[in-house]
């Protein structure tokens, strides 16, 4: 609770005039007004403006975050949850876009299809990594254009395993996202200079066989450090670096940011690393994944998905700082990858009434309770009364009586079947209970209801997604476009052919 303490403190006091969160691009005038200078509430006039533009030519330092399942719902819920008015300092940005996400076989990407779009300008087909539907072809990627022409240092950061598609989509080829032991690989081969985050998963293969991929990073070169005091003497001198959060949960993940011990590194102080880690005098592309929004949001905790979206935004303020210092030099771009869960600010029980403060109670997320929790209940020796005092002390509410209800039938379901795969599930079981814990979904659907938010998919949805950008070259990705367009954008402002 104490980060949350203290990002409210550092919203409650900018005093930025604010981009509407559904504008795909502000007017002439506005264009004129918003311009960041040495401090993010500061503004300087459209006449300086064209001063600092005549002077830029390629940004040498160039940010992409990407809020993996990131919509305007997930933002604009967690805005309503830290006040009414209120907006996270990115989406201040002065150039706003909306971005179509479809790839090229459905409305509803994933994640691997996005990435490569995003990346490559290439649609391409579910799972499939920078290469086409086929898997026949492959696609160079901005990152690595970057690395192979102008010599930019690359670094890739993810709250999720470093071979996960939003990651690997800067370095892979493949023709599936699932070939984790491959993308490893590929990771290597890349020669780019700082990941951080996650680990490796399969890191010796499916079958535990192979030789571990950090063995072979380290007989590349690459400098592997898993452990939190050994950060702090990494710099740019050290070379090649792994950076490994050093408690990782499911399949090599960083934890939530919720369920982080005090001393243990959130995303931001590894983007505060990265930085120093790259710094050169070519200059450096990053590419930062708040990867666990879209986790959350597959399992409906709508109260966890805000306490990732405020750490992304805390790691975009170190991009911030950063542009602060070098304004003529810098791009900063913030966006997803795709919208997860169908998310929507109203209930039908709760009608026009809405109480987002009831998410700000919850203590642990719906997996963390899962595992610290529900396992132990499942031994036995636990009644119903203990398991509702656990409910109170970790997520604030005392069920009523149609909750409690609802919460036994779950428990029980829990107990005698756990979460199930898609194909053992009837229809009904899967729209109750997904493929996971049912006693953990329908705790995070009361949650959801009592704050007046619903969730109405445990997949991707094919809505469009916003663009904020600002810094050199931000000015074109105001307007509608498609995600294909990031890489035609990115390409034309570093003056890549």
């Amino acid at each position: 609770m104490k980060r949350l303490k203290k990002f409210l403190a550092i919203i409650t006091i900018l005093t930025i005039t604010s981009v509407s969160i559904c504008g795909c691009a502000v007017s002439n005038k506005e264009e004129e007004s918003f311009f960041y200078t040495t401090n993010p509430t500061e503004m300087i006039s459209g006449e300086q403006q064209e001063v600092v533009e005549e002077k830029v030519t390629v940004p040498k330092y160039v940010f992409l975050f990407i809020g993996d399942g990131m919509g305007y719902p997930q933002l604009q819920t967690t805005c309503y949850s830290l006040g009414e008015d209120e907006k996270m300092p990115f989406m201040t940005f002065p150039f706003v876009g909306n971005m179509t996400t479809h790839n090229s076989e459905s409305t509803i990407t994933d994640s691997a299809s996005a990435i490569t779009a995003m990346l490559t300008g290439h649609k391409t087909s579910h799972g499939t990594l920078n290469m086409n539907e086929k898997g026949t072809k492959s696609y160079k990627t901005i990152a690595e254009y970057l690395r192979d022409e102008l010599n930019y240092k690359i670094g890739v950061i993810t709250t999720a395993s470093l071979n996960h598609a939003t990651p690997a989509g800067t370095y892979a080829h493949q023709n599936s996202r699932k070939n984790y032991y491959q993308i490893g690989k590929n990771l290597i081969s890349s020669n780019f200079d700082f990941f951080a985050g996650g680990g490796f998963t399969d890191s010796k293969g499916k079958n535990g066989g192979n030789t571990s991929l950090y063995t072979l990073a380290k007989s590349k070169g690459y400098t592997i450090v898993k452990r939190t005091k050994q950060y702090e003497q990494l710099n740019s001198d050290t070379g090649k670096v792994i950076m490994l959060s050093e408690n990782r949960v499911d399949e090599e993940y960083m934890p939530y940011d919720m369920d982080l011990e005090d001393d243990e590194w959130t995303l931001s102080d590894y983007v505060s690393k990265g930085i120093e880690m790259l710094d050169n005098e070519n200059g450096f592309f990053m590419l930062v994944e708040g990867a666990k929004i879209d986790l959350c949001n597959h399992e409906n905790d709508a109260a966890t998905m805000i306490r990732e979206t405020m750490a992304l935004s805390d790691s975009v303020n170190k991009a911030i700082e950063f542009y602060n210092e070098h304004p003529d030099e810098t791009l900063i771009i913030v966006t997803a990858d795709h919208e997860s869960g169908g998310l929507t600010v109203g209930y039908s029980l709760t009608k026009y009434e809405t109480d987002l403060d009831v998410l700000l109670k919850q203590k642990i997320s719906f997996s963390k309770f899962k595992t610290d929790y529900l396992e132990r209940y499942k031994k036995g020796n636990i009644t119903f009364e203990d398991i509702l005092k656990d409910i109170k002390e970790n997520y604030g509410f005392t069920p009523d009586e149609d909750e409690t209800e609802q919460l036994k039938r779950a428990y029980i379901r829990s107990l005698q079947v756990g979460a199930m795969p898609s194909s053992e599930l009837t229809k009904q079981e899967y729209i109750n209970y997904g493929t996971y814990e049912p006693f953990s979904i329908v705790l995070s659907r009361i949650m959801n209801h009592r704050a007046g938010v619903d969730y109405t998919t445990y997949s991707h949805t094919g809505m469009p997604v916003p663009v904020y950008a600002l810094g050199v070259g931000a000015e074109k990705f105001s307007g509608s476009y498609d995600n294909t367009d990031i890489f035609v954008k990115l390409c034309e402002i570093m003056e890549l052919k």
